[in-house]
């Protein structure tokens, strides 16, 4: 199992990790939205599983912390008047991010 994953030994394992780490939590963080939006059992989720999403979703504490999140997302950010905020940062031209990923590592 171990020769399937390989990266450069110049890099940092620590800094594999956290980039590993983030990709799989935007991964999981999509996958969850997917499954709460369709609320079809897929076949690979156990019907365990399943219930225990279902209940979470449904309870009161989820419901509350979405509708908080959903007024958050819809404030207006440049001031009164100037219309709610739906995109929280907006494009990330292509040199930014090569910028950004020559910083990192």
């Amino acid at each position: 199992m171990e020769d399937i994953f390989r990266w450069d030994d110049a890099l940092p394992e620590d800094l594999v990790r956290a980039a590993y780490d983030r990709l799989a939590g935007t991964r999981y963080t999509a996958l969850m939205h997917k499954l709460k939006k369709n609320r079809a059992q897929p076949v690979y989720v156990t019907d365990e599983a399943w219930r225990r999403y279902l209940q979470d979703w449904e309870s009161e504490d989820f419901q509350a912390r979405s509708r908080q999140a959903t007024e958050n997302r819809n404030t207006e950010v440049e001031g009164p008047g100037t219309g709610p905020s739906k995109h929280g940062g907006g494009s990330v031209s292509f040199a930014t991010t090569q910028e950004r990923l020559v910083s990192f590592f």
